[in-house]
């Protein structure tokens, strides 16, 4: 048992703050669950009741999470409106099933048989409580953001200090100007920072679609808002996005994977730039694209 505990904790401490927060979210509020409602006949059957409960409560608060990340990170208002009503009328037609029309014990516990069911009185109540779950996704949220700033800032300040530390040795003066061309800080999540000679860029990269270079100028084609021009070499990017999700297709473009659409002849195209093929390199220098493709597409 101590090794399964120990073996836990050492998986919990590579997670990055964000999950190990909602991981501690999740824990302590099935906990919660089980401790509030000791409804049921036997031990076995309440727990898995709320066990289910809690489940239910998960998907909610996920899903939830997913459509605010649509709607304020990617502006994709129905696909969003479209995920967020489908989970709510999945979840409220198999709800009305369990509860109103087969008998077991989840219906027993959570239903008072003396009321008479019905479609009007099940959506109200089903509504308030789903609606709990969605302002728990919304403060979940706003924790992450919050948790995203704190990290940039304190990596931001750690590097700063780190800079003046090592160019001001024996000099006692303060740089007012950082020396290098380009500059990358990477969260490991979201957020790009970086400066390109006296500019300096703060990017989301779930909005990145892809990246394409030029003489030596690399444009950031995005979800949304103009191409952004920068005098940093593609490689630089190359080695600071995720590889798992940007995978470079030839010597002067790198793509994001989830706005992949479709190959046809040697070209990709991309979602939101549709009229735009992108010329495919060698697969043999590029392996990483083919490996994909040969794993996921028919």
């Amino acid at each position: 048992m101590n090794q399964i505990f120990l073996k836990f904790f050492s998986v919990v401490k590579t997670l990055s703050p964000w999950w190990r927060l909602k991981l501690g979210f999740y824990t302590v509020y099935l906990i919660f669950i089980q401790t509030m409602n000791t409804d049921g006949e036997s031990v076995g059957e309440r727990i898995a009741v709320n066990f289910l409960l809690g489940i239910v409560m998960i998907s909610i608060i996920e899903v939830s999470q997913y459509c605010l990340q649509l709607l304020f990170s990617y502006r994709r208002y129905l696909k969003a409106l479209l995920v967020g009503s489908a989970n709510y009328i999945i979840l409220a037609i198999i709800g009305y099933y369990i509860l109103h029309e087969s008998d077991n014990s989840v219906s027993a516990q959570i239903w008072n048989k003396d009321i008479e069911p019905s479609w009007q009185m099940f959506l109200g109540n089903f509504s308030k409580f789903y609606l709990t779950f969605v302002k728990y996704a919304v403060i979940l949220t706003l924790l992450r953001q919050v948790l995203s700033f704190d990290r940039i800032n304190v990596h931001e300040g750690k590097r700063i200090g780190s800079m003046v530390d090592k160019d001001n040795q024996g000099t006692g003066e303060v740089p007012t100007e950082r020396p290098n061309q380009f500059e990358f800080f990477f969260d490991g999540h979201r957020t790009m920072k970086f400066k390109a000679g006296k500019e300096a860029y703060l990017i989301d990269i779930s909005t990145i679609v892809y990246l394409e270079v030029k003489d030596e100028i690399t444009t950031i084609y995005r979800v949304s808002g103009a191409p952004l021009e920068v005098k940093v070499p593609l490689s630089k990017f190359q080695e600071k996005l995720p590889e798992d999700r940007f995978f470079r297709i030839h010597k002067s473009r790198i793509i994001a994977i989830r706005y992949f659409l479709y190959e046809t002849n040697g070209h990709v195209c991309m979602n939101y730039y549709e009229k735009k093929q992108l010329k495919l390199g060698s697969q043999k220098r590029y392996p990483q694209y083919k490996a994909w493709k040969e794993h996921n597409l028919l």
